[in-house]
């Protein structure tokens, strides 16, 4: 899974000198995260974040583009386990870089233009923190370890050791309003789900965002309504 990644990736920025029209989006939002496990016993709810980032356009043809950006993004989750019911919650905090198809759909009109966007991302690990509650004993102590890092202390609950580098697959839509001669707006709607193992308990990330934000054509070329 991992080879096939890379080899997407890598073929995504290949065709980039290609491209014609550039731009630069600059983006900020809300995201929705979770870490699956299938184990049993075990129920999670998301934690909400920010994200925010940049990216560049480049249009192959009007109707077909690629997009490439950088994002700083909060994922994690809390979650309820044994007879305890202790809730125990990690915030994990991510570096991202990510190489998207665009693909323009026919829903265009008075400047607005709708587009699918799919491809790979992959993540870095800035930071991670744990937290643990139970109903009965109240705070417990707990930390979040980077995978390879030795314990600290003697905590009584302790978040699995986390691994450095994440990856998956993006796929959303996104929209594009241009106002005369002002800078576009624009937002999307993205789900990101990873498809490595985060730590040893074998848990992946989920995550759901939206953002928004402006888009400037880059070079002497003005961007036309259906480029970009």
């Amino acid at each position: 899974m991992r080879v096939l990644f890379t080899v997407i990736t890598l073929v995504l920025v290949s065709v980039a000198p290609l491209a014609g029209q550039a731009t630069l989006a600059v983006k900020g939002g809300l995201g929705r995260a979770l870490l699956g496990t299938d184990e049993a016993g075990v129920v999670t709810s998301p934690r909400t974040g920010v994200v925010a980032g940049a990216e560049l356009g480049f249009a192959l043809t009007p109707s077909l583009g690629l997009r490439f950006g950088g994002s700083f993004a909060q994922k994690g989750s809390n979650s309820v386990r044994d007879r305890r019911r202790v809730v125990v919650g990690a915030r994990l905090d991510y570096l991202q870089v990510s190489a998207l198809i665009r693909l323009r759909t026919p829903i265009q009109s008075q400047g607005v233009a709708v587009s699918l966007l799919a491809g790979p991302w992959a993540g870095h690990l800035l930071s991670c923190s744990a937290s643990a509650e139970a109903p009965d004993e109240g705070e417990l102590n707990a930390i979040c370890l980077r995978e390879g890092e030795g314990s600290v202390g003697t905590p009584v609950v302790v978040a699995t050791a986390v691994k450095s580098m994440d990856y998956g697959i993006a796929a959303g839509v996104a929209l594009e309003v241009g106002i005369g001669g002002l800078p576009k707006l624009a937002a999307d709607l993205i789900w990101a789900p990873g498809l490595g193992e985060i730590d040893i308990d074998g848990r992946k990330t989920k995550h759901i965002f939206v953002q928004a934000g402006i888009m400037l054509p880059l070079g002497s070329r003005a961007e036309s309504p259906s480029g970009g």
